[in-house]
């Protein structure tokens, strides 16, 4: 399949390169594995050479201009200073530890570690750090960040993929249990930060697209390289998930990419208004 006809020389290096990407992993399969952990080549390996230099050289490009040029300055971060942490702020770090560390050792019992660098557990780590942060300006930064790459976080809960949880049968009601109860955490905690407007920054597309570039490179430059290394499905880079993306054939990855730009607006213009209007419930009920 021809991918940059009008491109002298593009497709002959495409070509070379599938090729000695097939050569390092012969045994993949064509085909969508039935479950979440098989890596396969759903994407030949020519379109995988060529999502990855062309994603990546935009994400880095992105983010690259993100901070030489844009800067932080018109993201309206408050100045820096100290902040109190309290109790609640320590239960619901301590809560959050808890179950990364049950998922931890989860993934060391299955012999899927590889697993942890998925963008749910990086967030995860990322809202226990905004608990303890005591810095306004940096931890509003942190916490930026958070909100906008927590979108996975909503798809997780909209297309539950359960399936190597009873597959493996180690505690599979206790592993469901403590995925869900992650989710949802990392879903609900953010308002109580958001409606005490402990952490602050001008909401609007450029804080959108930290968060889309912060995606675009973890999964570009992170997780789809180590699912070619450790030779696993790490977050669906290697074959789509349950849902929508099923129906999307070769192209899933492009185009969720591609999807995401719009979809990591919603929680960063979604967010903000839902966080108000719980901060307008507390008020009512103090009086």
């Amino acid at each position: 399949m021809s991918i940059l006809p009008w491109v002298p020389g593009a497709d002959e290096f495409l070509d070379w390169g599938g090729q000695k990407l097939h050569e390092w992993r012969p045994d993949w399969p064509t085909e969508a594995p039935n479950s979440s952990n098989p890596p396969s080549w759903f994407c030949s390996p020519k379109q995988t050479v060529f999502e990855l230099l062309i994603w990546n050289a935009f994400f880095l490009g992105l983010i690259t201009y993100l901070i030489t040029v844009v800067g932080l300055k018109p993201l309206g971060l408050p100045k820096a200073g100290k902040r109190d942490v309290g109790l609640i702020d320590m239960l619901m770090g301590l809560a959050l530890t808890v179950l990364i560390s049950f998922t931890a050792w989860y993934k060391y019992a299955t012999n899927t570690v590889v697993y942890l660098a998925q963008p749910c557990h990086v967030v995860t780590v990322m809202l226990i750090m905004a608990c303890w942060w005591r810095e306004r300006r940096s931890g509003s930064f942190l916490f930026m960040l958070f909100v906008h790459m927590n979108l996975g976080t909503f798809l997780a809960l909209a297309w539950p993929d359960t399936r190597d949880y009873v597959r493996r049968n180690i505690w599979p009601q206790t592993a469901i249990m403590v995925f869900f109860t992650l989710h949802w955490l990392l879903a609900l905690l953010p308002y109580y930060y958001a409606a005490r407007r402990v952490f602050e920054w001008k909401k609007g597309f450029l804080a959108v697209l930290w968060g889309w570039a912060g995606l675009g490179i973890m999964h570009w430059t992170i997780l789809l390289p180590l699912s070619l290394l450790a030779e696993k499905n790490v977050n669906y880079m290697l074959s789509p998930p349950p849902g929508p993306p099923r129906s999307w054939g070769i192209y899933y990855r492009s185009l969720q990419c591609s999807l995401c730009l719009p979809l990591v607006a919603v929680p960063g213009i979604l967010f903000p208004a839902m966080a108000n209007g719980v901060a307008w419930a507390i008020r009512k009920v103090k009086g």
